[in-house]
């Protein structure tokens, strides 16, 4: 990596909760979009599963980093 993209990588390491939370919030939000436009449910019944979702994605994000890191 390199330059901005370095040092927002390190600020991020430096603020893992911040870092945890936007690892979740990001694919369950999209999620909740993609099912809301293409499959045509409503916010409220695309919304647990999306929360589901990201919170999964982030879980295992951070499993993933801890067992594979360098």
């Amino acid at each position: 990596m390199k330059g901005s993209y370095q040092a927002a990588n390190e600020w991020l390491e430096a603020h893992p909760l911040l870092w945890f939370v936007l690892a979740a919030v990001v694919p369950g939000l999209t999620y909740i979009g993609a099912q809301i436009v293409i499959g045509g449910e409503s916010f409220a019944t695309a919304a647990p599963l999306g929360a589901a979702f990201g919170l999964a994605f982030a879980v295992i994000t951070v499993l993933g980093n801890w067992f594979f890191s360098d």
